[in-house]
């Protein structure tokens, strides 16, 4: 008898993978932090601009995976401190209320922190306004996620 995953086991494995992707587009120290009290927060990372100058003319807002407003004057490093919350809903039901939700996480980290929502479906247009317009730096990362056994392993 094939037992159906638990939503705990779904959404630690969408967690795990949204590491994978982090560290694929490089990320450095990705570590999983989500649970029960993780405060919000699914996994922490740091992202490694490079040493140059980055105008949002640079960045392709023609691309709907990845979106983002990391243009900002609040910081300064090179290595940003990422903090990542992980949305593997079963519909297309991620929108602005879960931007809402980052945003008052990443209203009690240190002022020079990349916020990142992941999720398995393309945002709304709101969300994408939502994104644009927040006075934290988000990165919005969409991306569907292959079959796994959820222990990790790929099942195809």
């Amino acid at each position: 008898m094939i037992r159906k995953p638990t939503t705990a086991a779904v959404g630690t494995a969408f967690e795990i993978a949204t590491g994978r992707v982090l560290q694929s587009m490089g990320f450095l120290n990705v570590e999983r932090v989500g649970g029960k009290g993780d405060g919000g927060i699914d996994l922490r990372a740091v992202m490694r601009l490079p040493s140059c100058t980055l105008r949002e003319s640079s960045i392709s807002h023609a691309n709907p995976i990845v979106t983002t407003n990391i243009i900002n004057p609040g910081i300064k490093s090179t290595n940003i401190n990422t903090i990542v919350q992980c949305k593997y809903v079963k519909h297309s039901g991620t929108g602005p209320v879960n931007l809402r939700e980052l945003e008052g996480v990443i209203g009690r980290q240190p002022r020079d922190t990349l916020a990142v929502l992941a999720t398995r479906f393309k945002l709304s247009n709101a969300s994408l306004l939502a994104a644009r317009s927040s006075a934290y730096p988000i990165l919005l990362l969409s991306f569907e996620m292959d079959a796994v056994d959820y222990d990790g392993e790929s099942m195809g």
